[in-house]
């Protein structure tokens, strides 16, 4: 039974000690800074040359979301970076113990690339070109209308105020009331205009 015993913490030592050194094999390294030059930002953007091959393979399958707007910075805490890593670390097989062993800054800033030109769902709405008569106007600005979001087989129906005048068919800009957000929308009749996805 002692030997037992002595056996297993023997193994657990070398299993406890055998991770640390799998993990600094595979080096990693957090730039402060990215200059993002494709539409969307993946994980492995923010890895600094001489990361492990093997977490640079997953982190480039994790895509962060889209680029910032031009002129606009995009912050990462470490928190959320320390999350995305071990989870990249666990799909490659590699693991990593404790907080010391993530080299981790505390915050990593991600900006446009001057070189990536804006993309049509970043530009913002431009003002209608052509005159509208009135008489065929639906919509006008400061107008209460509802707002109608189907996305996914969920219908949602929220009151929103029109920013911009248009005829049914037109391109809209819309506030959602409850929390400001500003989003493009589809004249469908006088009083109800339906989300742009």
């Amino acid at each position: 039974m002692k030997a037992q015993f002595v056996f297993l913490m023997l193994w657990m030592t070398s299993v406890s000690i055998a991770s640390p050194a799998a993990a600094q094999s595979c080096g990693i390294a957090v730039k402060a800074e990215v200059e993002v030059s494709a539409d969307v930002v993946t994980l492995a953007d923010l890895l600094a040359p001489g990361t492990c091959p093997a977490l640079l393979r997953e982190a480039a399958r994790m895509q962060l979301g889209r680029a910032p707007l031009a002129g606009s910075d995009r912050v990462l805490d470490a928190g959320t970076l320390r999350a995305l890593l071990l989870k990249a670390a666990a799909a490659a097989g590699i693991g990593f113990g404790g907080k010391a062993e993530l080299p981790i800054l505390e915050r990593t800033t991600l900006r446009r690339s001057a070189a990536l030109p804006r993309t049509a769902s970043h530009a913002r709405a431009q003002p209608q070109a052509q005159a509208i008569p009135a008489s065929a106007l639906t919509v006008r600005p400061g107008e209460l209308v509802r707002l109608l979001w189907d996305q996914n087989g969920i219908r949602s129906i929220v009151p929103a105020t029109c920013l911009d005048r248009g005829a049914t068919g037109d391109e809209v800009r819309a506030r959602i009331q409850p929390g400001g957000r500003v989003v493009k929308a589809t004249v469908v009749s006088a009083d109800l205009v339906q989300v742009v996805l």
